[in-house]
C-alpha cells in the first residue's frame, strides 16, 4: 500500500483522496493478466472496485522534480484545470493556512504520489481515476477502455461522460452481469444488493452501433 509521510504524521489511501486514486493505479499498473481477470471476477460478482482484489503493493520507487514537472504540463490527466505550484513543497506552502501544515504537507505529497503514477501508466491510470474518482475522467483526456461490456468497471460504459445521464459504474456493472448471463436487450440487471438497474433502449442502440451484441453472445445471421 502507497503511504506518505510528513513530520511525524502518515497518511494512507483512507484517508488522502489523491493517494486513494495512486494506489489503484499502483496495484492496477504492477498486476498480471491473472490477477486483473480475478479482480474483474471478483468485481462483476460484488460490484466492487476491480483493484479492492488485486494484490497490495509496496512503493517500487519515489515522485521525482519530473514528475511534477510534468505534472505542470498535463494537469488535466489528473482532472484538475491547472497547477501554480512550483512543486510539491511549494504547494504544502499554499494549502498550509487552510488546511493547516501537517495536513497540506500530506496532500501536496499524496498529489506528487499521483502525478508518478499517472505518468508511468497513463492506462492504468485512466482505470484507477474511473474506480476512484470517477467525476475527473474525461474522454478527451484519459486513455479510453475498451467498450467490451464484459470489463464491467474498467470498460468505458463505466465513465460517465460516455453516455452522459446514463453510464457510469452502475450501468457498466449491469452490462457485464447481462454479457455474462447472454441476456441480450434485457431492459435491467439486478445487483448483488438487489438493486434494480436500468437498461434503457439508448444503450442497447448504441452497443448493436459498436458491434458488440457478441459480446451478450448474439451471432450475426443466426
Amino acid at each position: 500500500m502507497l503511504t506518505v509521510k510528513f513530520q511525524d504524521e502518515t497518511g494512507t489511501p483512507d484517508m488522502l483522496p489523491w493517494l486513494r486514486v495512486a494506489d489503484a493505479c499502483h496495484r492496477i499498473r504492477l498486476s498480471d493478466d491473472a490477477e486483473r481477470g480475478h479482480a474483474r471476477d471478483m468485481s462483476w460478482l460484488e460490484w466492487r472496485q476491480p483493484s479492492s482484489y488485486l494484490p497490495d503493493r509496496g512503493p517500487d520507487g519515489d515522485p521525482s522534480p519530473e514528475d511534477w514537472r510534468w505534472l505542470r504540463g498535463h494537469p488535466r490527466m489528473l482532472g484538475i484545470r491547472g497547477m501554480p505550484a512550483d512543486s510539491a513543497a511549494d504547494l504544502a506552502r499554499m494549502l498550509a493556512p487552510s488546511r493547516g501544515v501537517a495536513r497540506a504537507g500530506l496532500d501536496a505529497l499524496a498529489l506528487a504520489e499521483a502525478a508518478r503514477e499517472a505518468r508511468m501508466d497513463p492506462a492504468a491510470w485512466s482505470l484507477a481515476l474511473l474506480e476512484r474518482d470517477p467525476r475527473r475522467w474525461s474522454h478527451d483526456v484519459q486513455a479510453a477502455p475498451d467498450a467490451d461490456p464484459l470489463l464491467g468497471w474498467w470498460g468505458v460504459w463505466a465513465a460517465p461522460d460516455w453516455m452522459p445521464g446514463l453510464s457510469g459504474p452502475g450501468l457498466a456493472l449491469a452490462l457485464a452481469d447481462l454479457a455474462r448471463a447472454g441476456r441480450y436487450r434485457c431492459d435491467h440487471a439486478v445487483g448483488p444488493d438487489g438493486r434494480v438497474y436500468p437498461i434503457p433502449p439508448d444503450v442497447w442502440d448504441r452497443i448493436d452501433g459498436l458491434g458488440l451484441a457478441g459480446s451478450f453472445g448474439i451471432v450475426e445471421g443466426f
